[in-house]
């Protein structure tokens, strides 16, 4: 199986990845339950794209439960 390559919407050129956790909240929205979700996120490197350095795609890769 081919993985396709995620390119830049503006600019077409392929995007570089990180990941990222984000914790979760309790019910009242402040509380940390010391839970986190992990994401994938891509985002363009191309300088000269008005998207520079934007977050283009989410993908959850992880649920910790």
């Amino acid at each position: 199986m081919v993985e396709q390559v995620k390119v830049c919407v503006n600019c077409g050129r392929p995007l570089a990845e990180r990941v990222e956790e984000i914790e979760r909240t309790g019910t009242s929205g402040s509380l940390s339950t010391g839970v986190c979700d992990t994401f994938r996120v891509w985002y363009c490197i191309n300088s000269e794209c008005v998207m520079f350095n934007t977050d283009i795609y989410r993908e959850q890769i992880a649920d910790q439960r």
